[in-house]
Parts: structure tokens; sequence; C-alpha cells
């Protein structure tokens, strides 16, 4: 217990479930390299203060794979006020992707919903909050409204 908790790809991290869990500060790197992905990270009423990006796509900008990712019921706070994204897309998914908040709370006063590095990989995500609280500054820039499709309900 205590310190940053950093769960990374480089163990092939694209699978779990994680159950009324809290964090002290967290940073996900998921794996972002498999096209058969059909595996999901799932959180359920877990409290994550982030410290940075919430999720960075990984392992390799010239990656590119179907990831999955489920936040439920969840409290997500950013410690660092970096002004760092969301999400980072360092690897780029692939279409049939997607990231879930559903009736979460996201308190993160600086930085976008999502970045990456123009590698020049066409990329697609589903980026959906069903009954989630935003921040008023997590916003898609126009270079990422190309590839993400903003779901809010």
């Amino acid at each position: 217990r205590g310190g940053l908790y950093e769960l990374a790809n480089h163990n092939t991290f694209n699978s779990g479930e994680f159950t009324n869990c809290k964090f002290d500060k967290i940073t996900m790197s998921v794996n972002c390299a498999f096209a058969d992905n059909t595996r999901t990270i799932v959180f359920k009423n877990c409290v994550l203060p982030i410290y940075g990006y919430l999720i960075k796509l990984s392992p390799f900008a010239y990656s590119q794979g179907i990831v999955n990712v489920v936040f439920e019921d969840c409290i997500i706070t950013d410690l660092k006020d970096d002004g760092f994204e969301l999400i980072y897309a360092y690897s780029k998914p692939m279409e049939g992707s997607s990231i879930i908040f559903r009736n979460c709370t996201i308190d993160k006063p600086t930085g976008n919903l999502i970045g990456g590095y123009n590698n020049g990989i066409d990329w697609k995500l589903n980026l959906i909050f069903e009954n989630t609280l935003l921040s008023d500054n997590l916003q898609l820039n126009d270079t990422q409204k190309q590839y993400v499709n903003l779901i809010i309900k």
C-alpha cells in the first residue's frame, strides 16, 4: 500500500477485473498491439487518483491493435494537474476498440480527453461516456476528432 501503482503493458496488460479498488496513485499502460484481442479490462466501483495519464496505449508508436477498457461506478481524480490528456494513444487502436466510462465521476481540471503521437497510422476508438460527470475542459481537439467516435449518453 502506498506510492504509485503502474499497471503496465510489459506483461501484456489487456485483461483483468478490478472491483472495489482504492489506489493512492495510478497510471496504466494498456497493451494495444493485438488485432485479434477479445479481452477487456474492467474497473468496477474503484477510486482511481491518476498521476499523469489515466491510460497510455502501448507499447510502441507503430503498434496497432484492439483495446477494450470499461470503468463502471468509478471516481477518477487528477492528482498531478499537469495538463496531460486523460488517454494518450501512443499505440493506435483499431476499429472495434472502445474505452467506456459508465456512471463515473472524472475530475481532471487540465488537459484534453485524448492525445497521441501522430505517425500517419489511421486509427479508430469509440470513447463512450454513459451517465458520467466530466470536467468541462475535457474535449477532443480538432486532430483527434477524425480518429475518435465520441459518444456521450
